[in-house]
């Protein structure tokens, strides 16, 4: 009969929480007192440098240090002999991109930003308790019980959080006393910021962190078997077959072929990672001829044949992607957003090619890959969103240096003058990076060139510029028809 737990057993449990991951939890409770003074003070006055992205900036810089923390915790409980210099060192580079968002210009970019250096700690916690292992099959299992960790501690802080508006609502209805809008983004940091990383902290495996275990159970098996793989095999058979079409036809692809390989690819890659345990040879026990028993290497036939030929069949597909970018890059000109999806179809190629070579035999290095070229890609001078700025304000200039203008910046009168001077193509495409420049940068991003004063009181803008504010829209729409009207997508 097992004896009941009791109330110190729960506090002792609660404590070796608590000393597991010290400076994780010391951080929340950081995030959280930032974010009571932050929201009760108005920017104004001295306090006016502190708008609300700053804000937010800062309360996601804290938790992503207090998750940073968690991944070296774990790290050093594999290596004890890991100092602090390295330590010191990630949590110096961290803040280093909070100090760079905080004043950087990128302002329709930043969420790539926050999101790759978001991703690469979660990535490097997953990770950071098997650098030493011979194959990722502990990864995968650890990897799978921390999503459903996550996925649980998001439904409690949820449904805590409704329940402190129904509160809220409760003393309005009683009492009639109707809570501020500070009371509300407190309780939100407080279930969010606060419960939701500390229940994940609260339940990071530990005895079971280094699980072999090749069986994924019969439902999940029986969902990957009988429902992924049929859907990732309709998916590839109607790109085989449109690609067909395609050639038959010669024509080029249209932009809905982005969304299909993309898909195409991310669960592929799902698939391989959730069936790697069971495609990985087990030791089985055998008897030889001679009576010896022997240990010998089984694996799920069917799960080896998919890590092995899946990559194979991915190349084609992702050919007709690549065909796509390349013509709407050559038609229209750069934009971080096609920038993204060019450099998602060159990882794809890679992850594929590896896979080949490979055989499968290791999985870490692909999320680590995507990572590390999401991050390069989006924190710092050679990010996507700086390179398409400095391009954008180079073939602005150039159209209008080519259109006769010698002397910058241009007012609103000498602006009327250009567009008049020039045809209508050529100033729906010059208008439409303005345009984007001026919604995605600082409004004196266009100084040298032009007043955005200049450029928003001139009459045509209104109909001739269309700048797509989702991000997420305009990278579904990158590749485009075969025949669009504009570059805005």
């Amino acid at each position: 009969m097992e004896r009941k737990e009791t109330s110190s057993d729960i506090l002792a449990k609660v404590k070796g929480v608590f000393s597991r991951f010290p400076l994780a939890f010391a951080i929340l409770a950081a995030l959280f007192v930032f974010a009571a003074i932050a929201f009760y003070v108005s920017p104004s006055g001295a306090a006016s440098w502190l708008d609300e992205d700053r804000k937010l900036i800062i309360i996601l810089y804290l938790a992503q240090a207090a998750f940073l923390s968690v991944g070296l915790a774990l790290w050093k409980e594999e290596k004890p002999e890991l100092g602090f210099p390295v330590k010191l060192g990630l949590h110096a580079l961290l803040l280093a991109s909070a100090i760079y968002f905080l004043f950087s210009t990128e302002i329709g970019y930043r969420f790539f930003g926050y999101a790759s250096v978001s991703m690469a700690i979660a990535v490097f916690c997953l990770m950071a308790s098997f650098f030493k292992e011979k194959d990722d099959v502990q990864l995968v299992n650890f990897t799978i019980r921390m999503f459903v960790i996550i996925l649980a501690s998001g439904i409690v802080s949820l449904v805590f959080m409704l329940a402190l508006f129904l509160m809220n609502f409760a003393f309005n209805a009683l009492f009639q006393i109707e809570p501020t809008e500070y009371c509300y983004e407190l309780e939100v940091v407080f279930s969010w910021g606060l419960l939701f990383p500390g229940l994940i902290f609260s339940f990071v495996p530990m005895e079971k962190k280094h699980d072999n275990s090749r069986d994924l159970g019969k439902f999940l098996m029986s969902v990957l078997h009988f429902l992924l793989v049929p859907i990732l095999g309709i998916y590839l058979v109607m790109l085989y077959v449109y690609a067909a079409k395609i050639l038959f036809t010669w024509t080029l692809p249209n932009g809905g072929v982005v969304a299909f390989v993309s898909a195409s690819v991310l669960g592929s890659i799902v698939l391989l990672i959730l069936l790697y345990p069971s495609a990985q040879p087990s030791a089985v026990a055998e008897t030889s001829a001679d009576g010896k028993t022997v240990l010998e290497g089984r694996a799920h036939s069917f799960d080896g044949f998919i890590r092995t030929w899946l990559p194979v069949l991915l190349l084609p597909p992702l050919v007709l992607m690549t065909i796509g970018i390349a013509r709407r890059i050559s038609d229209y000109g750069i934009t971080a957003e096609r920038l993204y999806v060019a450099l998602a179809n060159l990882w794809s190629y890679a992850v594929c090619i590896g896979l080949i070579v490979t055989r499968g035999k290791r999985l870490w290095w692909i999320p680590a890959s995507f990572a590390t070229v999401m991050l390069l890609a989006s924190v710092g001078p050679q990010s996507f969103g700086e390179i398409t700025k400095r391009v954008m304000l180079h073939d602005v200039k150039e159209t209008m240096t080519s259109a006769g203008v010698k002397n910058f910046p241009l007012d609103s009168e000498k602006y009327g003058e250009l567009l008049e001077s020039m045809d209508s193509v050529s100033t729906d495409r010059m208008e439409s990076k303005l345009g984007r420049l001026l919604r995605s940068y600082p409004l004196n991003v266009t100084a040298p060139l032009i007043d955005a004063d200049a450029f928003y009181n001139y009459d045509v803008v209104e109909d001739s510029v269309n700048v797509i504010d989702d991000v997420v829209m305009d990278t579904v729409s990158v590749v485009g028809s075969t025949a669009p009207e504009d570059d805005n997508n």
